[in-house]
């Protein structure tokens, strides 16, 4: 690596001071040693760090494309030039109240967006395509500190750097500042390489399909219709592998174990037991760093919930008619956490836990950690109170989960219209579109069976409540099916015409697929992969929803 260069910027006795070499507040220790770079800060005094960063020149081309890997699962992630400006919160994402809700699902509030051509950033890793070669950037330890990787064309660099917000050295303390690989190769070759440095467990899931009840009842479930729903799927039989209850079965966000009595008479374990006398897996959603404002715990235990440093509490978005965030560090959350997931998992008997809204753990650093030590810390908690049941991560900082979840969405939530809202394109990162769960389902392919079963989230085989055409049912379904390994639809499957029960057929059918590539070309993309031993190639207008060559 030319030119490597390190700053490190902290704060002793109230002054603040920028280094690139030891002195006499503290030591750096820097080795690179092939592709691997590691740097290491070890306080002589009391220190409070601001700033850990290193870069090392890269000599952009101008055909060369860009992959940023984003903040957390819904943040949009794709391929771009180096030309493409990546944009933080715009137009109705800087306006009050939208900016309050906006602003806690990204990194705007911690990460200052340039809003310039040519300058990118993501977490964990990255990578420079040139043609069919990549350069590949990554963190091997996201325990401490999220990375954050930047590519700088116009500058011709690269740097890493860490959020170390939150972090106090006491003398005698070393941090990890960087550990990270610079690899070459072919698009599966670097990847496998990465993977295989990162020393993760192999993914317990391979392919799961089934069904979840969000997008097509929405919050409005009850027992009878997600009865009616499983004996539908259920003629589909062993091609069908889990069931899963999405959001509004309990009485508040939070109340988990208080069930709403007049929409769910028999309790949730007798769903599951319908679930398991079809032979399915059964799957419950909660969002366990949140609480409804309305909920018994928000009320019984204002101590629990999670506050800045001024006293205020911190939002946790506006949905339910408001929330806040309970504060995963204190005993008396974790004790009433762990027993949440002892009666559902034990009492109630499900298989599969998907966990939501994840990133709102990591909100404000404290207790003299950093957000992503707060965030893997989370993720290595839930994970020792979900025992060997199944998890799936949604909303999270995707590294943080890496061997501890065995399923993730990797994109955005998809709507119920193809095209995007006209606030799509004038709010943030995270915001729900179709066609952005697309992109990130193409563009983070590259982690299916290696970090997890990547969930793409749904797509739909129904006419009634969507407006999606026949060609961009398929995009979605054909996407998903073969670039994922959580492959689910929200419908009745009983409403199905011959059309939709021939895509719900397709796609839902376990095959051998091996994606060669994947490139955009304006609108269009274009995938090339062998299925089942056929060499294929399947393109559409992402913009339009139209398959290219019908």
């Amino acid at each position: 690596m030319d030119n490597l260069k390190i700053r490190v910027t902290y704060e002793q006795d109230d002054n603040v001071y920028i280094t690139g070499v030891s002195n006499d507040d503290l030591r750096i220790d820097l080795a690179c040693q092939g592709e691997r770079i590691v740097m290491n800060i070890s306080a002589f005094k009391s220190i409070r760090l601001l700033e850990c960063a290193m870069s090392f020149e890269y000599i952009f081309d101008k055909t060369d494309k860009v992959f940023c890997n984003g903040y957390q699962s819904w943040t949009t992630s794709r391929e771009v030039t180096i030309y493409h400006k990546q944009k933080g919160l715009r137009g109705l994402g800087k306006c009050q109240p939208v900016k309050k809700n906006a602003i806690l699902a990204g990194d705007y509030s911690f990460y200052k967006y340039r809003n310039l051509s040519g300058l990118f950033h993501g977490y964990t890793y990255g990578y420079v395509r040139r043609a069919d070669k990549l350069c590949l950037v990554g963190s091997l330890n996201e325990k401490n500190a999220f990375t954050i990787v930047g590519f700088e064309p116009y500058r011709h660099r690269i740097k890493l750097s860490k959020d170390v917000e939150g972090i106090t050295l006491e003398q005698g303390e070393v941090f990890e500042g960087i550990n990270a690989v610079v690899l070459d190769g072919e698009y599966d070759e670097v990847f496998d390489k990465y993977f295989t440095l990162l020393a993760l467990p192999k993914p317990r899931v391979k392919r799961l399909s089934g069904y979840t009840s969000w997008y097509n009842n929405f919050g409005k479930i009850t027992e009878e219709q997600l009865l009616n729903d499983l004996q539908a799927i259920s003629e589909y039989g062993d091609k069908i592998d889990l069931f899963q209850i999405d959001d509004g079965y309990q009485s508040a966000v939070g109340d988990w174990l208080t069930v709403k009595e007049n929409k769910f008479p028999h309790g949730m374990k007798y769903i599951a037991d319908a679930i398991h006398s079809k032979g399915y897996k059964a799957g419950i959603w909660l969002a366990p760093t949140l609480v409804s404002r309305k909920s018994q715990v928000a009320k019984e235990h204002p101590d629990w919930l999670l506050r800045y440093a001024d006293g205020k509490l911190v939002s946790g978005g506006i949905g339910w008619g408001g929330a806040w965030v309970l504060d995963i560090e204190k005993e008396g959350v974790r004790g009433y956490l762990k027993h949440v997931f002892e009666v559902i998992l034990g009492e109630w008997g499900y298989d599969m836990v998907k966990l939501d809204f994840l990133y709102s753990s990591c909100y404000i650093p404290r207790g003299n950690k950093t957000r992503g030590r707060i965030m893997y810390e989370t993720m290595k908690f839930f994970r020792e109170c979900v025992g060997d049941k199944l998890i799936l991560g949604c909303g999270m900082p995707l590294a943080s989960g890496w061997g501890l979840v065995d399923m993730c969405r990797t994109g955005c939530d998809v709507d119920l219209t193809y095209k995007p809202r006209f606030y799509t394109k004038h709010t943030n990162q995270e915001i729900i579109c179709t066609q952005n769960s697309i992109y990130n389902t193409v563009f983070r392919r590259h982690l299916n069976g290696r970090a997890f079963a990547l969930d793409p989230d749904v797509f739909f085989a129904r006419n009634g409540n969507l407006k999606f055409d026949a060609e961009q049912k398929k995009i979605l379904a054909k996407v998903n099916s073969m670039m994922g390994g959580v492959c689910f639809v929200s419908d009745d499957v009983s409403t199905y015409d011959r059309e939709g029960k021939a895509l719900f057929e397709d796609a839902i059918q376990k095959k051998d697929t091996q994606v060669l590539s994947c490139e955009k070309i304006g609108n269009n993309v274009i995938i090339k992969y062998i299925e089942d031993g056929q060499e294929g190639i399947f393109g559409f207008d992402i913009a339009k929803g139209k398959i290219i060559g019908q």
